[in-house]
Formats: C-alpha cells, structure tokens, sequence
C-alpha cells in the first residue's frame, strides 16, 4: 500500500508539472507577442500557475518527509 501510496503522490507531482511547464510555454506566447505583464490575461495565467506551484511544493515536501527516509526508497 505504501509504494501505492507513492505512486499516486508522484504522479500527482508530475501533474502539477505539467501544468507549471505549459503556463511558462503560455507566458512566453504573451511576452513574445508583446502584451503587457499587468494585462488581465497575464494576471489570470500567474494566478493559475502559482496555484500549482503551491500544491508542487506542498507534495514534494509531503513526499520527502514521508518517502525518503525508507531503506532503498519506495519507488525505486
């Protein structure tokens, strides 16, 4: 149950990743076609990205705390 346990939290970080990597690729879109940073578009796209960072961060630290201290890991 454990590595399942695992398992789950680290797909949930990967998740959380992705969605981090396509608001970076979706600001890059924006600052290369020239719209302002205090645009609505752009406040909306960071809100949305620092909302994922946050659960990134709270996961990781869930796993660091929980699975790595195991003999071995738990994953690999």
């Amino acid at each position: 149950m454990t590595k399942i346990k695992a398992v789950l939290l680290a797909l949930r970080i990967e998740y959380h990743w992705w969605h981090i990597k396509r608001g970076r690729k979706k600001f890059d879109n924006l600052y290369a076609a020239g719209v302002s940073l205090c645009s609505p578009r752009v406040q909306r796209l960071n809100a949305q990205t620092s909302k994922h960072v946050a659960q990134v961060m709270t996961c990781e630290k869930k796993y660091k705390d929980r699975y790595s201290k195991m003999f071995g890991g738990v994953l690999f």
